[in-house]
């Protein structure tokens, strides 16, 4: 059961020059923001989709992170773009990743660092000026792995080779908004039929009708 869910990620502040990360730097060139710990495995599956209200000029890359609760982690996704005042709205590249109970999602936002990585095809001009960033937002297509059909097969051995390429060490930090699962989905569709059976019986036959058509509307499409 596939759902998509849009996610406030708030926002922060990043040097645009173009170097690796450096911890002890006295102006970080990104910054993170964290997920609660899953309770239970979610796939991020689709083209993510990013918006960023940018004050500044210069280069963004936004990387997500599967992170493990010892703070191994492993990038998944990342793009690029150029950004300048306003907001501005790109695709992730499509992905198809599960993230395992007890993980987190971690999102990057800051500038382009340089990397051995074989998918880092970009050569960008660092404008070395401070970005600010806000009501950052990403849009996500999640699954649920329980309906997966085992397939027999060995383990890809280029995913043990990504993985090992694509890791790193982070510090977990204050996580800032929870990934929907699909058993608050199922919450939430008791949630609204338990109230619209509560609205229905004091309700007249007109009102009625109108809330009939709302409920199959909220319970078919948006969820």
């Amino acid at each position: 059961m596939e759902y998509s869910a849009t996610i406030a990620l708030g926002g922060g502040s990043y040097l645009d020059d173009g170097l690796p990360a450096d911890p002890a730097a006295e102006a970080p060139n990104r910054f993170f923001v964290w997920s609660e710990p899953l309770g239970q495995p979610v796939r991020i599956t689709g083209t993510p989709q990013v918006s960023l209200n940018i004050e500044g000029h210069g280069n963004v890359m936004v990387e997500l992170y599967d992170v493990a609760p010892d703070g191994s982690a492993v990038a998944f996704n990342r793009q690029v773009a150029v950004v300048k005042p306003g907001t501005t709205s790109f695709d992730l590249r499509s992905t198809d990743w599960t993230l395992q109970a007890s993980h987190a999602l971690a999102v990057e936002i800051g500038t382009i660092q340089p990397s051995l990585a074989p998918d880092n095809d970009w050569i960008d001009t660092p404008s070395l000026e401070r970005i600010t960033v806000s009501d950052a937002r990403i849009e996500l297509a999640l699954d649920d792995p329980a309906n997966d059909t085992v397939i027999p097969g060995d383990r890809a051995p280029w995913l043990d080779i990504y993985r090992q390429a694509s890791a790193e060490q982070l510090s977990p930090s204050t996580p800032s908004f929870t990934l929907p699962t699909v058993g608050e989905k199922s919450s939430d569709r008791f949630e609204i039929a338990r109230r619209a059976q509560q609205f229905l019986s004091n309700s007249n036959l007109r009102e009625f009708s109108i809330m009939q058509n709302f409920v199959r509307l909220v319970l078919d499409v948006r969820l």
